[in-house]
Protein backbone atom coordinates (compact mmCIF):
# COMPACT_ATOMS: atom_id res chain seq x y z
CA UNK A 1 0.00 0.00 0.00
CA UNK A 2 1.20 3.51 -0.76
CA UNK A 3 1.98 5.62 2.36
CA UNK A 4 -0.91 7.97 3.08
CA UNK A 5 -0.48 11.71 3.51
CA UNK A 6 -2.69 11.60 6.60
CA UNK A 7 -1.67 12.64 10.11
CA UNK A 8 -3.21 11.22 13.28
CA UNK A 9 -3.66 14.24 15.50
CA UNK A 10 -5.18 15.09 18.87
CA UNK A 11 -7.60 17.94 19.48
CA UNK A 12 -5.04 19.88 21.54
CA UNK A 13 -2.69 19.99 18.54
CA UNK A 14 -5.25 20.89 15.88
CA UNK A 15 -7.66 23.15 17.72
CA UNK A 16 -5.82 26.39 16.87
CA UNK A 17 -6.29 25.69 13.16
CA UNK A 18 -9.97 24.88 13.71
CA UNK A 19 -10.38 28.13 15.65
CA UNK A 20 -8.87 29.96 12.68
CA UNK A 21 -11.18 28.23 10.18
CA UNK A 22 -14.41 28.17 12.21
CA UNK A 23 -14.25 29.84 15.65
CA UNK A 24 -17.83 28.99 16.69
CA UNK A 25 -17.35 25.32 15.93
CA UNK A 26 -13.96 25.16 17.66
CA UNK A 27 -15.37 26.71 20.82
CA UNK A 28 -18.13 24.08 21.02
CA UNK A 29 -15.72 21.19 20.41
CA UNK A 30 -13.27 22.54 22.98
CA UNK A 31 -15.98 22.36 25.66
CA UNK A 32 -16.49 18.67 24.90
CA UNK A 33 -12.77 18.01 25.56
CA UNK A 34 -12.22 15.21 23.02
CA UNK A 35 -10.11 12.36 24.39
CA UNK A 36 -6.61 11.81 22.92
CA UNK A 37 -7.65 8.14 22.63
CA UNK A 38 -10.05 9.18 19.85
CA UNK A 39 -7.84 11.19 17.49
CA UNK A 40 -8.77 13.30 14.51
CA UNK A 41 -7.24 12.68 11.08
CA UNK A 42 -5.63 15.51 9.10
CA UNK A 43 -5.43 14.76 5.37
CA UNK A 44 -3.50 16.97 2.94
CA UNK A 45 -4.84 16.93 -0.63
CA UNK A 46 -3.42 18.48 -3.79
CA UNK A 47 -5.34 20.47 -6.38
CA UNK A 48 -7.59 18.24 -8.47
CA UNK A 49 -7.62 15.31 -6.01
CA UNK A 50 -10.96 13.66 -5.38
CA UNK A 51 -11.90 13.38 -1.71
CA UNK A 52 -14.99 11.55 -2.88
CA UNK A 53 -14.96 9.76 -6.24
CA UNK A 54 -18.39 8.55 -7.38
CA UNK A 55 -19.48 8.26 -3.76
CA UNK A 56 -16.37 6.51 -2.42
CA UNK A 57 -13.99 8.17 0.04
CA UNK A 58 -10.36 8.65 -1.06
CA UNK A 59 -7.28 9.54 0.99
CA UNK A 60 -4.19 11.35 -0.33
CA UNK A 61 -0.91 9.48 -0.59
CA UNK A 62 2.64 10.77 -0.44
CA UNK A 63 2.90 9.87 -4.13
CA UNK A 64 0.50 12.72 -4.97
CA UNK A 65 -2.44 10.49 -5.82
CA UNK A 66 -5.32 9.05 -3.78
CA UNK A 67 -6.21 5.69 -2.24
CA UNK A 68 -9.75 4.41 -1.51
CA UNK A 69 -10.78 3.96 2.11
CA UNK A 70 -12.45 0.66 1.22
CA UNK A 71 -9.10 -0.76 0.06
CA UNK A 72 -7.40 -0.17 3.41
CA UNK A 73 -6.94 -3.14 5.71
CA UNK A 74 -9.72 -3.63 8.26
CA UNK A 75 -7.08 -3.33 10.96
CA UNK A 76 -5.97 0.10 9.73
CA UNK A 77 -6.98 2.67 12.41
CA UNK A 78 -8.08 5.18 9.74
CA UNK A 79 -10.56 2.71 8.28
CA UNK A 80 -11.62 1.58 11.73
CA UNK A 81 -12.25 5.13 13.00
CA UNK A 82 -13.78 6.70 9.87
CA UNK A 83 -16.04 3.94 8.54
CA UNK A 84 -18.92 5.01 10.78
CA UNK A 85 -20.45 6.77 7.75
CA UNK A 86 -20.07 6.41 3.97
CA UNK A 87 -18.82 10.02 4.12
CA UNK A 88 -17.38 10.80 7.56
CA UNK A 89 -17.63 14.33 8.87
CA UNK A 90 -14.94 16.56 7.37
CA UNK A 91 -13.96 20.21 7.84
CA UNK A 92 -12.25 22.33 5.17
CA UNK A 93 -9.33 24.01 6.96
CA UNK A 94 -8.07 26.05 3.99
CA UNK A 95 -8.62 26.66 0.26
CA UNK A 96 -11.80 25.04 -1.15
CA UNK A 97 -13.60 21.97 -2.49
CA UNK A 98 -16.34 21.47 -5.08
CA UNK A 99 -19.27 19.05 -4.88
CA UNK A 100 -20.07 17.95 -8.41
CA UNK A 101 -21.67 15.35 -10.63
CA UNK A 102 -19.75 14.45 -13.77
CA UNK A 103 -20.71 12.79 -17.05
CA UNK A 104 -18.54 12.25 -20.16
CA UNK A 105 -19.74 15.52 -21.70
CA UNK A 106 -20.32 17.91 -18.80
CA UNK A 107 -19.72 18.74 -15.12
CA UNK A 108 -22.46 20.03 -12.83
CA UNK A 109 -21.26 21.81 -9.66
CA UNK A 110 -23.73 21.61 -6.79
CA UNK A 111 -21.83 23.25 -3.92
CA UNK A 112 -18.58 25.13 -3.58
CA UNK A 113 -17.22 24.94 -0.03
CA UNK A 114 -14.57 27.29 1.31
CA UNK A 115 -12.51 27.39 4.49
CA UNK A 116 -14.54 26.57 7.61
CA UNK A 117 -17.34 24.62 5.94
CA UNK A 118 -18.36 20.99 6.42
CA UNK A 119 -19.19 17.99 4.29
CA UNK A 120 -20.75 14.73 5.45
CA UNK A 121 -23.53 16.46 7.39
CA UNK A 122 -26.34 14.99 5.30
CA UNK A 123 -24.97 11.51 5.90
CA UNK A 124 -24.73 12.25 9.62
CA UNK A 125 -28.47 12.88 9.89
CA UNK A 126 -29.74 10.65 7.06
CA UNK A 127 -28.92 7.01 7.73
CA UNK A 128 -30.20 5.50 4.51
CA UNK A 129 -29.55 1.85 3.72
CA UNK A 130 -26.45 1.34 1.61
CA UNK A 131 -28.57 -0.17 -1.17
CA UNK A 132 -30.27 3.20 -1.67
CA UNK A 133 -27.02 5.14 -1.95
CA UNK A 134 -26.25 6.35 -5.44
CA UNK A 135 -22.52 6.57 -6.08
CA UNK A 136 -22.63 9.56 -8.37
CA UNK A 137 -21.22 12.49 -6.41
CA UNK A 138 -17.65 13.74 -6.32
CA UNK A 139 -15.84 16.01 -3.88
CA UNK A 140 -12.98 17.62 -5.78
CA UNK A 141 -10.20 19.65 -4.19
CA UNK A 142 -10.31 23.16 -5.60
CA UNK A 143 -12.65 24.05 -8.44
CA UNK A 144 -13.37 21.12 -10.77
CA UNK A 145 -15.52 23.38 -12.99
CA UNK A 146 -12.57 25.58 -13.90
CA UNK A 147 -11.77 26.90 -17.36
CA UNK A 148 -10.03 29.72 -19.20
CA UNK A 149 -11.92 32.36 -21.16
CA UNK A 150 -8.90 32.81 -23.42
CA UNK A 151 -8.51 30.18 -26.14
CA UNK A 152 -5.81 27.67 -25.10
CA UNK A 153 -6.16 25.09 -27.89
CA UNK A 154 -3.31 26.26 -30.13
CA UNK A 155 -1.19 23.19 -30.91
CA UNK A 156 2.15 25.00 -31.32
CA UNK A 157 1.78 27.01 -28.11
CA UNK A 158 0.56 23.97 -26.18
CA UNK A 159 3.60 22.02 -27.39
CA UNK A 160 5.75 24.46 -25.42
CA UNK A 161 3.86 23.47 -22.26
CA UNK A 162 4.42 19.81 -23.10
CA UNK A 163 8.12 20.40 -23.69
CA UNK A 164 8.90 22.68 -20.74
CA UNK A 165 6.57 21.17 -18.14
CA UNK A 166 6.41 17.57 -19.26
CA UNK A 167 2.66 17.67 -19.86
CA UNK A 168 1.31 14.53 -21.52
CA UNK A 169 -2.16 15.73 -22.47
CA UNK A 170 -2.76 17.30 -25.86
CA UNK A 171 -4.31 20.75 -26.20
CA UNK A 172 -7.87 20.98 -24.84
CA UNK A 173 -10.62 21.24 -27.45
CA UNK A 174 -13.45 22.28 -25.12
CA UNK A 175 -13.94 24.17 -21.86
CA UNK A 176 -14.62 20.86 -20.13
CA UNK A 177 -11.10 19.62 -20.93
CA UNK A 178 -9.30 22.62 -19.41
CA UNK A 179 -9.29 21.31 -15.83
CA UNK A 180 -7.29 18.17 -16.58
CA UNK A 181 -4.59 20.21 -18.33
CA UNK A 182 -4.52 22.65 -15.40
CA UNK A 183 -3.96 19.72 -13.03
CA UNK A 184 -0.93 18.61 -15.06
CA UNK A 185 0.47 22.15 -15.01
CA UNK A 186 0.07 22.32 -11.24
CA UNK A 187 1.70 18.91 -10.68
CA UNK A 188 4.64 20.00 -12.82
CA UNK A 189 5.17 23.47 -11.36
CA UNK A 190 4.37 22.31 -7.78
CA UNK A 191 3.14 25.59 -6.29
CA UNK A 192 2.69 25.70 -2.52
CA UNK A 193 -1.03 24.97 -2.82
CA UNK A 194 -2.85 22.30 -0.85
CA UNK A 195 -6.14 21.76 0.93
CA UNK A 196 -6.19 20.31 4.45
CA UNK A 197 -9.27 18.34 5.50
CA UNK A 198 -9.86 17.44 9.14
CA UNK A 199 -11.86 14.22 9.55
CA UNK A 200 -13.81 13.80 12.77
CA UNK A 201 -13.87 10.59 14.81
CA UNK A 202 -17.16 8.91 15.64
CA UNK A 203 -16.79 9.90 19.31
CA UNK A 204 -17.18 13.58 18.38
CA UNK A 205 -19.73 13.12 15.61
CA UNK A 206 -22.07 10.78 17.48
CA UNK A 207 -25.19 11.91 19.36
CA UNK A 208 -24.81 12.08 23.15
CA UNK A 209 -28.06 13.01 24.90
CA UNK A 210 -26.35 13.15 28.32
CA UNK A 211 -23.82 15.80 27.37
CA UNK A 212 -25.11 19.36 27.10
CA UNK A 213 -22.08 20.54 25.14
CA UNK A 214 -22.42 17.64 22.72
CA UNK A 215 -26.09 18.53 22.22
CA UNK A 216 -25.12 22.11 21.36
CA UNK A 217 -22.65 20.79 18.79
CA UNK A 218 -25.27 18.47 17.30
CA UNK A 219 -27.71 21.38 17.04
CA UNK A 220 -25.05 23.43 15.24
CA UNK A 221 -24.43 20.64 12.76
CA UNK A 222 -28.15 20.11 12.24
CA UNK A 223 -28.65 23.82 11.50
CA UNK A 224 -25.74 23.76 9.04
CA UNK A 225 -27.14 20.67 7.31
CA UNK A 226 -30.53 22.40 7.14
CA UNK A 227 -28.96 25.42 5.46
CA UNK A 228 -27.10 23.21 2.97
CA UNK A 229 -30.35 21.45 2.02
CA UNK A 230 -32.10 24.64 0.99
CA UNK A 231 -32.18 23.75 -2.70
CA UNK A 232 -34.18 20.61 -1.87
CA UNK A 233 -36.56 22.34 0.53
CA UNK A 234 -37.27 25.23 -1.84
CA UNK A 235 -38.56 22.83 -4.46
CA UNK A 236 -42.10 23.01 -3.04
CA UNK A 237 -42.15 26.81 -3.27
CA UNK A 238 -40.87 26.59 -6.84
CA UNK A 239 -43.61 24.13 -7.74
CA UNK A 240 -46.33 26.46 -6.44
CA UNK A 241 -44.92 29.41 -8.40
CA UNK A 242 -44.49 27.20 -11.43
CA UNK A 243 -48.16 26.23 -11.38
CA UNK A 244 -49.14 29.88 -11.78
CA UNK A 245 -46.61 30.37 -14.55
CA UNK A 246 -47.67 27.21 -16.41
CA UNK A 247 -51.31 28.27 -16.42
CA UNK A 248 -50.40 31.63 -17.92
CA UNK A 249 -48.21 29.96 -20.55
CA UNK A 250 -51.12 27.70 -21.50
CA UNK A 251 -53.52 30.64 -21.63
CA UNK A 252 -51.19 32.41 -24.07
CA UNK A 253 -50.83 29.20 -26.11
CA UNK A 254 -47.04 29.29 -25.76
CA UNK A 255 -45.02 26.15 -26.29
CA UNK A 256 -41.99 26.44 -24.05
CA UNK A 257 -39.42 23.70 -24.40
CA UNK A 258 -38.43 21.79 -21.23
CA UNK A 259 -34.86 23.04 -21.60
CA UNK A 260 -36.02 26.66 -21.22
CA UNK A 261 -38.20 26.00 -18.19
CA UNK A 262 -35.42 24.01 -16.49
CA UNK A 263 -33.00 26.86 -17.13
CA UNK A 264 -35.35 29.38 -15.49
CA UNK A 265 -35.57 27.24 -12.35
CA UNK A 266 -31.80 26.95 -12.25
CA UNK A 267 -31.30 30.70 -12.66
CA UNK A 268 -33.69 31.32 -9.77
CA UNK A 269 -31.57 29.03 -7.59
CA UNK A 270 -28.41 30.84 -8.67
CA UNK A 271 -29.98 34.22 -7.87
CA UNK A 272 -30.68 33.01 -4.32
CA UNK A 273 -27.17 31.70 -3.76
CA UNK A 274 -28.33 28.06 -3.70
CA UNK A 275 -26.46 26.88 -6.80
CA UNK A 276 -23.20 28.51 -7.92
CA UNK A 277 -22.73 30.84 -10.87
CA UNK A 278 -19.41 31.34 -12.65
CA UNK A 279 -17.17 34.26 -11.70
CA UNK A 280 -13.58 35.23 -12.61
CA UNK A 281 -10.98 34.01 -10.11
CA UNK A 282 -9.22 36.93 -8.45
CA UNK A 283 -7.16 34.92 -5.92
CA UNK A 284 -5.81 31.41 -5.35
CA UNK A 285 -8.61 30.06 -3.14
CA UNK A 286 -10.37 28.07 -5.88
CA UNK A 287 -7.16 26.84 -7.54
CA UNK A 288 -3.44 27.64 -7.91
CA UNK A 289 -4.57 30.37 -10.28
CA UNK A 290 -1.26 32.27 -10.21
CA UNK A 291 0.73 29.19 -11.28
CA UNK A 292 -1.69 28.37 -14.09
CA UNK A 293 -1.70 31.96 -15.35
CA UNK A 294 2.10 32.12 -15.29
CA UNK A 295 2.32 28.98 -17.43
CA UNK A 296 0.02 30.45 -20.06
CA UNK A 297 1.64 33.89 -20.02
CA UNK A 298 5.29 32.85 -19.90
CA UNK A 299 5.42 29.42 -21.58
CA UNK A 300 2.30 29.14 -23.75
CA UNK A 301 2.84 32.86 -24.48
CA UNK A 302 -0.68 34.24 -24.56
CA UNK A 303 -0.43 37.75 -25.98
CA UNK A 304 -3.84 38.97 -27.04
CA UNK A 305 -6.09 37.66 -24.26
CA UNK A 306 -5.42 37.38 -20.55
CA UNK A 307 -5.85 33.86 -19.06
CA UNK A 308 -8.89 34.74 -16.96
CA UNK A 309 -10.04 31.61 -15.14
CA UNK A 310 -13.71 31.08 -14.30
CA UNK A 311 -14.90 29.01 -11.34
CA UNK A 312 -18.24 28.28 -9.60
CA UNK A 313 -19.22 30.46 -6.65
CA UNK A 314 -22.35 30.92 -4.57
CA UNK A 315 -23.23 34.57 -5.04
CA UNK A 316 -23.10 36.96 -2.12
CA UNK A 317 -25.81 39.61 -1.86
CA UNK A 318 -25.28 42.24 -4.54
CA UNK A 319 -22.78 40.05 -6.42
CA UNK A 320 -23.09 39.04 -10.08
CA UNK A 321 -22.16 35.76 -11.75
CA UNK A 322 -22.68 34.07 -15.11
CA UNK A 323 -24.44 31.05 -16.58
CA UNK A 324 -23.59 29.88 -20.09
CA UNK A 325 -25.47 27.76 -22.61
CA UNK A 326 -22.06 26.38 -23.60
CA UNK A 327 -21.19 25.19 -20.08
CA UNK A 328 -24.64 24.14 -18.78
CA UNK A 329 -24.72 23.18 -15.09
CA UNK A 330 -28.41 22.54 -14.48
CA UNK A 331 -29.08 19.09 -13.03
CA UNK A 332 -32.70 18.62 -14.02
CA UNK A 333 -32.47 18.18 -17.77
CA UNK A 334 -29.61 17.22 -20.05
CA UNK A 335 -28.69 19.77 -22.76
CA UNK A 336 -29.21 17.20 -25.51
CA UNK A 337 -32.95 17.72 -25.02
CA UNK A 338 -32.47 21.21 -26.50
CA UNK A 339 -33.56 21.12 -30.11
CA UNK A 340 -33.29 24.76 -31.20
CA UNK A 341 -30.82 25.55 -33.94
CA UNK A 342 -29.96 29.04 -32.67
CA UNK A 343 -28.44 29.94 -29.31
CA UNK A 344 -29.42 33.57 -29.89
CA UNK A 345 -32.98 32.36 -30.44
CA UNK A 346 -32.76 30.33 -27.22
CA UNK A 347 -31.66 33.43 -25.33
CA UNK A 348 -34.61 35.43 -26.63
CA UNK A 349 -37.05 32.67 -25.74
CA UNK A 350 -35.54 32.46 -22.26
CA UNK A 351 -35.72 36.24 -21.88
CA UNK A 352 -39.42 36.38 -22.80
CA UNK A 353 -40.22 33.44 -20.53
CA UNK A 354 -38.46 35.04 -17.54
CA UNK A 355 -40.31 38.31 -18.11
CA UNK A 356 -43.62 36.44 -18.09
CA UNK A 357 -42.61 34.42 -15.03
CA UNK A 358 -41.79 37.59 -13.06
CA UNK A 359 -45.03 39.30 -14.05
CA UNK A 360 -47.15 36.29 -13.01
CA UNK A 361 -45.41 35.22 -9.79
CA UNK A 362 -44.06 38.52 -8.47
CA UNK A 363 -40.63 36.91 -8.10
CA UNK A 364 -38.00 39.34 -9.36
CA UNK A 365 -34.83 38.27 -11.10
CA UNK A 366 -32.02 40.65 -12.02
CA UNK A 367 -30.69 39.16 -15.23
CA UNK A 368 -28.92 40.36 -18.38
CA UNK A 369 -28.46 38.39 -21.61
CA UNK A 370 -25.34 38.37 -23.80
CA UNK A 371 -24.14 36.85 -27.05
CA UNK A 372 -21.01 37.37 -29.16
CA UNK A 373 -23.25 37.81 -32.23
CA UNK A 374 -24.82 41.24 -32.70
CA UNK A 375 -28.59 41.16 -32.27
CA UNK A 376 -30.28 43.22 -34.98
CA UNK A 377 -33.23 43.95 -32.68
CA UNK A 378 -30.95 44.92 -29.76
CA UNK A 379 -32.87 42.63 -27.40
CA UNK A 380 -29.69 40.79 -26.42
CA UNK A 381 -26.56 42.66 -25.39
CA UNK A 382 -23.28 42.06 -27.16
CA UNK A 383 -20.73 40.22 -25.01
CA UNK A 384 -18.24 43.07 -25.41
CA UNK A 385 -20.39 45.07 -22.98
CA UNK A 386 -19.57 42.67 -20.13
CA UNK A 387 -16.14 44.11 -19.49
CA UNK A 388 -17.60 47.63 -19.39
CA UNK A 389 -20.13 46.58 -16.74
CA UNK A 390 -18.01 44.15 -14.73
CA UNK A 391 -14.57 45.47 -13.76
CA UNK A 392 -13.42 42.03 -12.57
CA UNK A 393 -12.67 41.27 -16.23
CA UNK A 394 -10.62 44.41 -16.85
CA UNK A 395 -7.01 43.59 -17.73
CA UNK A 396 -4.85 46.45 -19.03
CA UNK A 397 -2.81 45.58 -22.14
CA UNK A 398 -5.10 42.65 -22.98
CA UNK A 399 -8.28 42.46 -25.04
CA UNK A 400 -11.49 41.08 -23.58
CA UNK A 401 -12.27 37.59 -25.01
CA UNK A 402 -15.76 38.50 -26.17
CA UNK A 403 -15.81 35.57 -28.60
CA UNK A 404 -15.05 32.96 -25.96
CA UNK A 405 -17.45 29.98 -26.23
CA UNK A 406 -18.66 30.84 -22.73
CA UNK A 407 -20.02 34.19 -23.95
CA UNK A 408 -21.80 32.81 -27.02
CA UNK A 409 -25.04 32.79 -25.13
CA UNK A 410 -24.77 33.62 -21.44
CA UNK A 411 -26.85 35.16 -18.68
CA UNK A 412 -25.55 37.46 -15.96
CA UNK A 413 -27.40 36.87 -12.69
CA UNK A 414 -27.20 39.37 -9.86
CA UNK A 415 -28.23 38.38 -6.35
CA UNK A 416 -30.39 41.02 -4.70
CA UNK A 417 -28.93 42.92 -1.76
Amino acid sequence: MKPLNVETITWSKIKDRVFDANPSLAEMIDKIKPSPKNPFYLARYQFGDNILREGFLQFPTQNLDTYPLDDLSDSNPIKRDLSYLAVPLGLVLNKSIEVNFETPDRVMPSKFFRKGTFFGLWELFDHRPASLKQNIWNLTVGARSLFSLARISDEVAHERLRRDLGIKLHSPKSLLEHHEVFCEIVRSTQPNWYCDILFFPKSVAQFDADNVNALKLQNYWLQTAWDQSRNCRDQMDYNVSWELFSKEVSRKHWKLRPYVTSTIKHLISISEGVFPAFVPATDDVAAPVSAIRDAYLNIYLLKKYYPTLMYPKHLDKGESGYYSFHFPTLLELAPKAKISGSVLGDLKELQRAIELFMSVTGIELEVDFYHSEHDKLSEIKHSSEITKEDKRFAQPEFEFPENSPFFRGCVKVTRKK
